[in-house]
């Protein structure tokens, strides 16, 4: 039986979209700060997926650095997500919640109920896996209840619902 893993099937087509984003944004980079940090953010997702963690890093920080100059709370909310999320998955879990706190408080402030229901579910992710079950769980039903709180969100829910259980 040939198998081939998700992940080697995809590269080709991840690397062909990581030549694409160089040239878009390189083009960005002169046009348009806003569009630049859009971008750096979505390479970096790309980068996370080709397990180049290091390069991901580098572009979500220079992402973060564009959206704050630019003073875009939303866009820095989503970077600081995605950036906890890269960490985790380094399993650099301080660095994680680190990042996931500063996204939790920018997202308190903006008053943006999806962002801070990631973040709690984030931050309960964190906890688990540095052995505080009880505050895991207590960020858990907390994300849970926010998501219950908003249309759309029925993926989030069955999947804390299922972490939860």
């Amino acid at each position: 039986m040939f198998t081939v893993s998700l992940r080697d099937s995809f590269c080709p087509l991840f690397r062909q979209l990581s030549h694409w984003f160089k040239l878009t944004l390189n083009h960005a980079l002169k046009e348009d700060k806003e569009k630049t940090g859009a971008m750096l953010l979505d390479f970096s997702v790309l980068e996370k997926h080709l397990e180049n963690y290091d390069k991901s890093e580098q572009l979500l920080k220079r992402a973060l650095e564009i959206f704050r100059e630019q003073k875009n709370r939303k866009s820095t909310c989503e970077a600081l997500v995605f950036l906890a999320t890269l960490y985790f998955d380094w399993q650099n879990f301080d660095l994680s919640q680190a990042a996931t706190l500063e996204s939790l408080a920018l997202a308190q402030e903006e008053h943006d109920q999806y962002l801070v229901a990631v973040s709690m579910h984030n931050l309960g992710r964190v906890a688990e896996k540095q052995g505080n079950l009880n505050e895991a769980r207590l960020f858990g039903q907390k994300s849970l209840a926010i998501f219950e709180t908003l249309e759309e969100a029925q993926a989030p829910i069955d999947m804390i619902r299922q972490w939860l259980a």
